[in-house]
């Protein structure tokens, strides 16, 4: 059996799971014991992006890949099971309310596959960061942001978003008050030929020095 103990860390890492059909078995998150013997980590990617959480409380006996529906994550954005703990065991979520009763129960067969080598991608050193900057794929970002919302529903104190960026390596995430969340963002292919640089436009035109002083 698995226990859970922050659903906003279930949260989190649920958005980042594939809906790839080729790739099934990055069709759920990752929910493995800590090497240091105390909490859990879920960790989820589509390949272009991850999330990682760690789940001081929660509780695992081996890693195993299991899919987080699609109405389980609606519930907790919907705060219904912000106070609720969940516990996953023979192809069944179950959200427990306060009192340990049984609130509602979500059908999610474990995924018979291997899940990659994330720590890999995670434990990647920051390549130099150019002039030209980096591009990244806009809808990546929505995540982040919907995290930061429900958090705040959940009464977590969640900031701005801090990207440590570079030229080859991933991008790595933080979010300010949500200290136990780790994201992972791919580098985005630009798609502007003529484009060099991160300089304003010439359209903007050159900044008023007398305006600015004022």
């Amino acid at each position: 059996m698995i226990k859970i103990s922050s659903p906003l860390g279930l949260y989190a890492s649920a958005l980042y799971q594939s809906t790839d059909h080729h790739r099934f078995y990055l069709r759920g998150v990752n929910i493995e014991p800590h090497p240091s013997g105390v909490g859990v980590l879920m960790v989820a990617t589509d390949g272009h992006r991850l999330s990682a959480y760690y789940d001081r409380q929660g509780e695992a006996v081996e890693p195993v890949v299991v899919p987080v529906p699609k109405p389980l994550i609606a519930a907790i954005a919907k705060r219904s099971a912000a106070a609720s703990r969940l516990t996953w065991d023979a192809g069944r979520w179950t959200v427990l309310d306060e009192y340990g009763d049984v609130s509602s129960i979500h059908l999610a067969d474990a995924i018979d596959g291997s899940f990659p080598d994330w720590r890999h991608v995670v434990g990647t050193g920051l390549a130099s960061l150019s002039l030209d900057g980096i591009g990244f794929d806009p809808a990546l970002f929505a995540a982040m942001a919907s995290i930061i919302k429900v958090a705040k529903a959940h009464g977590v104190d969640a900031g701005g978003v801090k990207i440590a960026p570079s030229d080859s390596s991933p991008a790595r995430l933080l979010i300010g008050g949500m200290p136990d969340w780790s994201g992972v963002m791919m580098p985005y292919r630009w798609r502007e030929p003529n484009a060099s640089g991160v300089e304003p436009p010439d359209w903007l035109g050159e900044p008023d020095r007398a305006s600015a002083a004022l």
